[in-house]
C-alpha cells in the first residue's frame, strides 16, 4: 500500500536529538516499511535528504509562519493575515508535491495542520485519511475558534481518528461525537547497558529534565522550586537536557540566583544513547509540563526503570495513579512541586518501590504493537 504521510514534525537527520516527537514519527514509518508498506513523507522540516536513503521524502515550504500556531492571535490583523497565508500557500504546496504521487490511502500526524491539507486533498480524489492527534493539537490549538473549526471538520471527515492517551480520546469524542481509537505514541529505543558507575554523587538524589526550553513544558517552574529547595538547605543534584526559545531567559535566571549552578548541570541536546545513559544514572525523571498528553520522554524513562514526578495533567495522573510509578504535583505550581521534591529526598527509600511497579506499564508503550493495531483498523 502506497501511503502518504504528512507531518509538520520531522527528524532532520535519523539521529536528530532535538526532537523525541520526530523521531517517533521517523521510527513508525520505519516499520510501516517492514511491514511491506511504500510511505511516501510529505513534511516542511530542512532534513539532509542524503542522510534516509530508507524513506521517500519530499518537502514542501512553510509561509509566512515563525512560531507555533497556537501563538497567533486571530484579533491581530497582522497574524490572522500570516496564518491565512500560511494555510492557503501550504495547501497549495503539499498538493504540488503530490501531483505524480499514486497514493492509496494517508496518515498525518496532528490534525493541524496536516489533518487539514489532507482533507482538502484526499477527500476530492475520494481517498482514505487518518489523523493521529498527539496532544498540542487538541489541547492547545481547539481553543482558537479559527483552528477548531478546522480541526473539527477535519477529523469528522477522516476515516480513523486515533489518540495517543486515554484523555485526549476522551476530548476527541467530545469535540466530534464520533469513535476515536486509543494508540499509543512510543519509540524505537536502543539497548543501553549500565556502566559501573555510582548513582550518586556525594550521597544526594539525582534529578532530570529532558526537554525543550519553552514554557509549556514548564521548566520554569522547575527552576523556581529549586532555588526554593536550596533556600531551605535541601541538596541534591538536578541536570536538564534540552534547548529552546527560554534559553535566554533560563540564563537570565541563573545570573541573578548562582546559588542554582551548584546543583544545576545544563546540557545540550544529546543522542538517543546518552539520554539513556543519563536516565540510568537519575533517581527521578520530572515531567512539569503545563500542557502535554503522554511525552515521549515517559517511554524513555520506563525503557530505563526510572520513575517520574510529573504534572497532574489529565493523561499523566491517570498513569500515576493506575501504576503508581511515580508522583504527580498540581500544574503550575512550583510550591507543589518543591513538597513533591521534598518527599523524595526524606523519603528515598520510595524510589525502589515506585521502580518495581514500571515493569507493569512498559509493556504499553510498544510502537510495534501501536503500528499493528493501526494497520488493523485500516483492514476492517
Amino acid at each position: 500500500m502506497n501511503i502518504c504521510i504528512i507531518t509538520h514534525v520531522f527528524p532532520e537527520e535519523p539521529d536528530d536529538s532535538k526532537g523525541s516527537a520526530g523521531l517517533f514519527v521517523y521510527d513508525f514509518i520505519k516499520l510501516l516499511i517492514k511491514k511491506g508498506h511504500h510511505p511516501i513523507v510529505i513534511t516542511p522540516v530542512k532534513i539532509n535528504p542524503s542522510k534516509f536513503t530508507d524513506i521517500k521524502i519530499q518537502r514542501f515550504k512553510y509561509f509566512s509562519i515563525n512560531k507555533p500556531l497556537g501563538h497567533y492571535c486571530l484579533y491581530n490583523p497582522f497574524d490572522l493575515y500570516k496564518l491565512i497565508v500560511f494555510f492557503i500557500l501550504g495547501l497549495f504546496e503539499v498538493k504540488k508535491n503530490l501531483e505524480s504521487q499514486h497514493i492509496d490511502r494517508c496518515l498525518t500526524f496532528w490534525a493541524v495542520p496536516s489533518g487539514y491539507f489532507a482533507m482538502k486533498i484526499f477527500l476530492q480524489k475520494n481517498i482514505p485519511f487518518d489523523v493521529w492527534c498527539l496532544g498540542s493539537d487538541i489541547y492547545k490549538y481547539s481553543t482558537r475558534p479559527f483552528i477548531k473549526k478546522m480541526i473539527l471538520k477535519t477529523l469528522i471527515k477522516a476515516k480513523i481518528v486515533m489518540a495517543d492517551g486515554p484523555d485526549l480520546k476522551k476530548r476527541v469524542e467530545l469535540l466530534t461525537k464520533n469513535d476515536c481509537q486509543l494508540i499509543y505514541s512510543s519509540r524505537i529505543l536502543p539497548d543501553i547497558k549500565m556502566k559501573a558507575s555510582s548513582k550518586r554523587k556525594n550521597n544526594q538524589t539525582s534529578f532530570l529534565y529532558i526537554g525543550r526550553m519553552e514554557k509549556d513544558k514548564g521548566i520554569d517552574i522547575l527552576l523556581k522550586a529549586a532555588k526554593s529547595l536550596i533556600n531551605d538547605s535541601y541538596m541534591f543534584r538536578l541536570d536538564i537536557i534540552g534547548e529552546g526559545r527560554m534559553d535566554k531567559h533560563l540564563n537570565q535566571i541563573l545570573i541573578k540566583n548562582p546559588e542554582l549552578r551548584s546543583i544545576i548541570t545544563f546540557h545540550k541536546s544529546k543522542t538517543i544513547e546518552k539520554i539513556l545513559l543519563k536516565l540510568i544514572q537519575s533517581d527521578f525523571l520530572i515531567i512539569p509540563s503545563r500542557s502535554d498528553s503522554i511525552p515521549m520522554v515517559l517511554n524513555e524513562a520506563l525503557k530505563c526503570s526510572i520513575p517520574v514526578l510529573t504534572s497532574d495533567l489529565p493523561d499523566m495522573n491517570s498513569l500515576i495513579n493506575k501504576y503508581k510509578i511515580g508522583l504527580k504535583f498540581n500544574s503550575d505550581n512550583y510550591k507543589d512541586l518543591k513538597e513533591k521534591i521534598m518527599y523524595i529526598l526524606e523519603n528515598p527509600e520510595k524510589i525502589s518501590e515506585y521502580r518495581k511497579n514500571i515493569t507493569e506499564i512498559s509493556g504499553i508503550f510498544d510502537l510495534k504493537k501501536s503500528v499493528k493495531l493501526y494497520l488493523t483498523k485500516v483492514n476492517e
